[in-house]
C-alpha cells in the first residue's frame, strides 16, 4: 500500500467521535461553528520562536481569528479531521479499564465523518467572498479505523473540546 502525505498549513486539526444518537442534521451548524469561531491564527514565520512562558494567542498582532476570515484576508488555512472514536469513552466501574458503548456503531460513525468532512467543504466554499486575496481553506481527513501518521509543528497550542 502507498503512503500518502497532505500538508494544510496554519489551521485546525480536529478530532471527532460521534455517540449513539448522533444525527447527519447536526453537521452543517457544527462545520459552520469551526469555520466561523476564532480558533485559529496567521502562520508564523520559522524563524519566529516563542518562550515556554508567552502565549502566541495573546501576542500583540497575533489574536484568534476565524479560519474563514483568515481565508478572507489570503491567508492560508487549513482544516485536518481526524477521526477518533476513543474520545466516547468512559471508565468502567473499577475505574481502571475503559469502554466504548457510548460510540455510535462503526458503518455509522464511519459515514458521519465523510458527511461532516463533505459539510465542511460547502460551508467553507460558502463562506468565501469573492475577492481576490480570499482562499478558500483546504479539509482533508484521515481514514476511519485507519494507522494515520502525522507529524505537526505548532507555535504553540490552542486546545479546545465541544460537544455537538
Amino acid at each position: 500500500k502507498t503512503q500518502t502525505w497532505e500538508f494544510i498549513g496554519p489551521g485546525l486539526v480536529v478530532f471527532v467521535s460521534f455517540a449513539k444518537g448522533a444525527k447527519e442534521s447536526s453537521l452543517p451548524s457544527a462545520a459552520r461553528f469551526l469555520l466561523n469561531a476564532k480558533l485559529s491564527t496567521k502562520a508564523v514565520p520559522p524563524n519566529v520562536g516563542h518562550s515556554s512562558r508567552s502565549n502566541p494567542f495573546r501576542t500583540p498582532g497575533r489574536q484568534a481569528e476565524s479560519v474563514v476570515e483568515l481565508c478572507r484576508q489570503g491567508e492560508e488555512q487549513g482544516i485536518l479531521v481526524l477521526p477518533q472514536e476513543t474520545l466516547c469513552s468512559d471508565l468502567d466501574k473499577d475505574n481502571v479499564s475503559l469502554n466504548y458503548s457510548h460510540a455510535c456503531p462503526e458503518q455509522e460513525a464511519e459515514a458521519l465523518v465523510a458527511a461532516f468532512v463533505r459539510e465542511l467543504k460547502v460551508a467553507a466554499a460558502s463562506g468565501m467572498s469573492p475577492s481576490r486575496r480570499a482562499m478558500e481553506p483546504k479539509v482533508i481527513s484521515g481514514g476511519y479505523a485507519s494507522l494515520d501518521r502525522m507529524e505537526m509543528t505548532a507555535a504553540g497550542s490552542f486546545i479546545h473540546a465541544f460537544n455537538f
